[in-house]
């Protein structure tokens, strides 16, 4: 453990001195009339370690002219990033802005290691941020990097590879059509279409709600809707549409007889460049915050033992297509999923018999492996 030792100096001033252990010796680092770099120094020691926190404290004491830092590398990165939407943009200027409260943002940046890397990780870890976080701007130092190498700055990428830590995430619900109904049967009539859509069609939320009259073909052989838009929020609260973020998010969706006919009646007399679902006043969007406080109402009031969100609508559905019968290249298109890999990763344990046909086929494949010396 590092400690610190205070002395006053004949001039006046006062020297802070932190004596610790580096490389199984002694050591110690002095800071002239200042108690709180010599605390943040104390700080690094017991978090990093004490070559890294060695690191950063050059990394301070250098003039920031001398070395491209980090934390002016991710503002290179973001300022000639192109194709993003204006959210994603924003997202990832928060999370530059939060990078600055750690350490590695002002280390040089041909001076980080793999190390180095994996302590800021390990930080992150310690203040509870969840693996899907952490691994968010892992992704995003490592495309910075990436950025630094084509533009000749540096050449290696010290944040590929670096293993990102898994923490537990909510355990999806899958309801039971019958289940489904038990809920249903509470929400009220305005917000029904909504969510029969929503359960009918895995469709996403913003995917949902950013449907307009004219992307609905409730009369064709096939009834369908055409998913064209989501929403995207830019700051956590200000919202616009935008297309998928993948060529796949863009789709069409056949409807079952129920909920095209259901559509058909709510949409009578519509304009065609009216959303198709709207709040009280006929006009406006549904908003996420809107349903979420009424959904929760609805579910106490169903008497479920599940709790589920309404996102847990989209994997009720897949359940039920797979229950059915349906293979999973067919789910992956009706989702918008960006590669059978997402579709397989997120809900090939719920298909139905899969072990046991798999241990049946191999079996079949060798089945003179073992013969019984007596009658089982």
């Amino acid at each position: 453990m590092p400690s610190l030792r205070t002395r006053a100096l004949l001039d006046g001033s006062t020297s802070y001195t932190v004596a610790f252990r580096c490389g199984g010796k002694q050591t110690s680092e002095t800071f002239r009339d200042d108690l709180a770099a010599a605390r943040a120094f104390m700080r690094d020691v017991e978090r990093l370690g004490a070559e890294a926190a060695r690191k950063v404290k050059r990394a301070d004491d250098e003039p920031v002219d001398e070395a491209l830092t980090v934390s002016q590398l991710l503002r290179h990165h973001l300022d000639t990033l192109s194709g993003i939407t204006e959210g994603t943009r924003r997202r990832y200027e928060l999370i530059a802005r939060e990078t600055d409260g750690y350490r590695i943002s002002r280390l040089p940046l041909n001076g980080v290691s793999r190390t180095d890397v994996a302590l800021w990780i390990r930080e992150l870890e310690q203040t509870g941020k969840s693996g899907k976080t952490i691994q968010m701007r892992h992704q995003l130092l490592s495309a910075a990097y990436r950025t630094a190498i084509d533009d000749e700055l540096v050449i290696r990428n010290p944040a590929r590879g670096a293993r990102i830590p898994r923490t537990e995430q909510r355990e999806r619900t899958f309801l039971t059509p019958e289940e489904f109904m038990q809920l249903y049967a509470v929400i009220p009539d305005e917000w029904r279409p909504l969510i029969h859509t929503l359960a009918g069609t895995g469709l996403r939320f913003g995917e949902a709600t950013a449907l307009k009259v004219s992307d609905l073909s409730l009369n064709d052989r096939v009834p369908s809707l055409r998913v064209a838009r989501t929403w995207t929020y830019i700051d956590g609260t200000a919202r616009k549409t935008g297309a998928p973020k993948t060529a796949s998010g863009r789709r069409a969706v056949a409807l079952g007889a129920g909920l095209a006919a259901h559509l058909r009646e709510h949409t009578v007399d519509r304009e065609r460049d009216s959303w198709v679902f709207t709040r009280k006043d006929g006009v406006l969007p549904i908003v996420q915050a809107t349903l979420y406080s009424n959904w929760r109402k609805w579910i106490a009031a169903a008497g479920l033992e599940k709790r589920p969100r309404v996102h847990d609508l989209r994997h009720s559905h897949v359940a039920w297509m797979l229950a059915a019968g349906r293979p999973l290249d067919q789910i992956r298109n009706r989702l918008g999923h960006s590669s059978i890999k997402v579709t397989v990763d997120t809900y090939g344990h719920l298909m139905p018999g899969a072990d046991e046909e798999m241990a049946a086929a191999a079996g079949r494949a060798i089945p003179d492996a073992f013969v019984p010396r007596k009658p089982i």
